[in-house]
C-alpha cells in the first residue's frame, strides 16, 4: 500500500462509518418499534418474533463494526500527528480537510512549491512506517 493509498482510507472510512451508523440507526428503530405499544389503537398480533432478536443482534454487531472503522481512522490521523509540525500540518489539510495545495499553501502563508515539499517529504516518511509496520499501521 502505498502513502497515499493509505492516507485516502481517511475519507473512505468517514463514509463507511456514516452509513453504518445509518444502518445502525434503522435496527435500533426495528428493534425499539416491535416493543407493542400501541396507543389504544388494534395492532396486528401476526409479527416475526424474530425480528427483534435479529434486530438487537443486527445493532450490536454494528456498534462492533463502527468502532473498528473509528480506530482505524485514529491511527491514520495518529500516522500523521507522528510527523514533523509543518509535515503534519500540510498532510493534515490536504487529507484530512481536503484542502488543495494552492489552498494549504494560502493558509500556511506558504508557497506552493514549499507545501509540495513538504508533502513529498511526509509521503515518503509515511511510506516508511507503512514499510516497517505493514499496511495494517
Amino acid at each position: 500500500m502505498t502513502a497515499i493509498e493509505y492516507l485516502k482510507q481517511i475519507h473512505k472510512l468517514e463514509d463507511m462509518i456514516l452509513n453504518k451508523l445509518a444502518e445502525y440507526r434503522h435496527w435500533v428503530e426495528v428493534a425499539e418499534g416491535m416493543s407493542g405499544y400501541s396507543d389504544g389503537d388494534k395492532v396486528q398480533t401476526t409479527r416475526n418474533l424474530n425480528l427483534i432478536p435479529n434486530a438487537i443482534g443486527n445493532y450490536i454487531d454494528l456498534e462492533g463494526e463502527i468502532k473498528a472503522l473509528r480506530q482505524r481512522r485514529a491511527q491514520i490521523i495518529k500516522t500523521i500527528e507522528s510527523l514533523p509540525q509543518s509535515e503534519y500540518n500540510v498532510i493534515y489539510k490536504l487529507f484530512v480537510e481536503d484542502f488543495t495545495m494552492k489552498e494549504v499553501a494560502y493558509q500556511l502563508s506558504k508557497s506552493y512549491d514549499w507545501v509540495k515539499l513538504k508533502k513529498r517529504s511526509a509521503l515518503r516518511r509515511i511510506q516508511a512506517m507503512i514499510n516497517e509496520k505493514g499496511a495494517n499501521h
